[in-house]
């Protein structure tokens, strides 16, 4: 049977291992020799993975001078900085992703616009990369960090027969514009065939070089839509 860590054994055929001094412990169990018994860990600190160097015990955890390794806070709380000695330095509130401790309120805070936090317990909300942004607080993912261009990313609303014109953002907000092309009509978020029931009384609709709509009316009827009737005895135009 191997020996505990903080035991080892230096003798074959042995009923019991024998005890590290004061203050040590071992790497791992099974120690075979005297010497495999390194000084403990102080309070706020554990092995690293090598077992050669003591390193402090993540935030969110702490570590006793007669425990082993570094344990975590209870659920929901943390600690202010690496290191801690005790459970009771377990006094800060975990933060959620999409939000970082503020040091000086001891409070979480979302992030502002353009940042994002995936972490849990994080101090810090980091920077979406460049040319993009969030357009609200408390992002959790830079999956939320969108293009400033939404014509270019093709983000954008416009209808499909608009095209699309990127604008500086401004207060946080998308910013674009949109227009419909030529031979279409509309706000650039519908847009129609300006034929469309352009033409009156029986005209014919054709459209100009610039895509306008122009109305062949029939010999009763003139104007531009072909809406006013054409007196009797006189020849309409277009």
């Amino acid at each position: 049977m191997k020996c505990d860590k903080g035991t080892y054994q230096d003798k074959q055929g042995a009923f019991e291992c024998k005890k590290c001094a004061e203050g040590q412990t071992t790497v791992s169990t099974g120690s075979p020799l005297a010497r495999d018994c390194i000084q403990r860990c102080p309070a706020g600190y554990q092995r690293d993975s090598t077992g050669t160097r003591c390193l402090p015990c993540p935030i969110g955890t702490f570590k006793t001078a007669d425990l082993p390794l570094c344990v975590t806070c209870p659920r929901g709380l943390s600690t202010l900085s690496v290191g801690a000695k005790n459970s009771s330095l377990c006094s800060i509130k975990m933060c959620l992703p999409g939000t970082f401790l503020n040091i000086t309120t001891l409070e979480c805070e979302q992030c502002e616009f353009g940042l994002y936090s995936s972490e849990y317990n994080g101090r810090i909300c980091k920077a979406c990369p460049v040319n993009t942004t969030t357009y609200q607080k408390g992002s959790n993912s830079i999956t939320q960090c969108e293009s400033t261009d939404q014509c270019r990313a093709k983000t954008h609303r416009c209808h499909w027969l608009a095209a699309c014109f990127d604008l500086p953002d401004a207060e946080n907000k998308r910013r674009y514009f949109c227009k419909c092309r030529p031979g279409y009509i509309g706000n650039g978020f519908h847009c129609a065939d300006a034929c469309d029931n352009f033409c009156m009384n029986g005209g014919s609709c054709v459209k100009i070089g610039n895509g306008d709509a122009r109305c062949l009316c029939t010999k009763e009827f003139k104007g531009i839509r072909c809406n006013t009737q054409v007196p009797s005895g006189v020849i309409s135009g277009i």
